[in-house]
């Protein structure tokens, strides 16, 4: 890897840069949003399926709702610390680049600590790529000894991971088959029977509409509509009106 290469691909978070940011303000998110929009839109929806699984496994408490809703908007903000070239960098990484990638979600959280947020954000984001069976990173905690709503985003993330890049236009009603095969390596078990319940109630309400094989959009929109009484906020746009964006 060249000079120029290392200097664009090496992770650098400066935290000097963030030490006088309040908790959950929108200026935190105006700094995610702008540094790399994508990232924003992920954590959007990342939020969003992660609220409805969160529901559906029986947590309907608003506050706690509100505590992890939030916790999942934040779950990247480590990616503050990676250049736009590195975040749209395309295809296979070059060596060296897969270990500093890895080093957003301990950043992260230690950004968010120096901050004053809540331990359990803070915890949460450091161990989102954490495997439940051992492996991901950090791989310092596995099974339950992994914080719960780090667990609800290595789930929630891959399904919007999977809808994302596979269902532009169809595909939706194959993401639970898709996680289902990594179902006590990767994922929580319980949580995995938990999204098995939304996601078929999901595509039972594309079905009411005529649809076996929804596309993201579709998918999206009859999750939010079947958990619409309890998502603090429902959509991007929700997202960028409460933090006034």
């Amino acid at each position: 890897m060249t000079k120029e290469m290392k200097n664009e691909f090496t992770y650098n978070l400066d935290h000097s840069n963030y030490s006088n940011i309040p908790p959950f303000t929108g200026e935190m998110m105006f700094l995610l949003k702008n540094h790399h929009y994508g990232s924003f839109e992920t954590a959007v929806y990342t939020a969003i399926i992660g609220c409805a699984l969160e529901i559906e496994h029986g947590n309907t408490h608003p506050l706690k709702l509100k505590q992890g809703y939030e916790t999942y908007l934040m779950h990247d903000i480590g990616k503050l610390g990676m250049s736009s070239e590195f975040l749209n960098f395309s295809g296979r990484y070059k060596p060296g680049m897969f270990d500093e990638m890895k080093k957003h979600s301990e950043e992260g959280s230690k950004l968010l600590e120096e901050l004053g947020f809540d331990v359990e954000v803070y915890e949460a984001v450091k161990f989102h790529h954490s495997n439940f069976k051992g492996g991901g990173y950090p791989d310092s905690k596995k099974e339950e000894a992994i914080p719960f709503h780090s667990r609800v985003i290595r789930i929630a993330d891959s399904v919007n991971a999977f809808l994302t890049k596979f269902c532009e236009k169809e595909g939706g009603s194959g993401v639970f088959e898709d996680l289902d095969k990594w179902t006590g390596d990767w994922y929580d078990p319980n949580l995995i029977t938990s999204f098995e319940s939304l996601h078929n109630k999901v595509m039972d309400a594309c079905k009411k509409l005529g649809v076996s094989d929804p596309s993201q959009t579709v998918y999206m929109e009859r999750l939010v509509h079947l958990y619409s009484d309890s998502l603090p906020l429902k959509s991007v746009e929700e997202v960028e009106q409460h933090y006034s964006l």
